[in-house]
């Protein structure tokens, strides 16, 4: 399982392609979402 894990890991850090750059971007933007909830009233366009 520890090796599945890092091999996930790996492969999500080493990631470049166009998709990775999208949710690299947000992703503090849903940190502070999530642990606050500022926005969180806000529809998302999905």
């Amino acid at each position: 399982m520890a090796i599945g894990f890092a091999g996930i890991w790996l492969f999500s850090v080493t990631d470049k392609s166009a998709r990775a750059r999208i949710d690299q971007a947000g992703f503090e933007a849903q940190t502070v979402r999530s642990e606050t909830g500022i926005g969180a009233a806000e529809g998302a366009s999905h």
